[in-house]
């Protein structure tokens, strides 16, 4: 995923937001040798720092329960990424959506805001 942020940096396309701790981008930025800097080619949207983690929760919950779901507890918010930019994409915060692989996805995914 972060290779992917680099293209989009690169390339001029968008200014990402990355969904995660900043210490751990900033490590694995380093690992795999890219020229990505927090604050200069993107931001960072922490799920264990940012109020409006609070705010997607509700807004997550509220839409579950029209839809006739269950609600999602706040700590899941928190440790599942996927839930904090699917509620940036639903209130317009963010334009478009990269996933990268985790044990539920195998394969990363691009949705595009219509």
């Amino acid at each position: 995923m972060l290779r992917a942020v680099q293209v989009v940096v690169d390339e001029k396309l968008a200014r990402p937001v990355l969904v995660g701790r900043p210490a751990v981008l900033e490590k694995r930025i380093e690992r795999f040798g890219l020229r990505l800097t927090v604050g200069e080619h993107f931001d960072v949207v922490n799920p264990s720092g940012t109020p409006a983690t609070g705010d997607y929760w509700t807004s997550t919950t509220a839409s579950r329960s029209g839809a006739g779901l269950g609600p999602v507890r706040e700590d899941q918010m928190r440790r599942r990424h996927t839930l904090i930019g699917a509620m940036m994409m639903h209130k317009g915060e963010a334009a478009a959506w990269i996933c990268g692989r985790s044990a539920r996805t195998s394969a990363p995914a691009l949705r595009r805001a219509r």
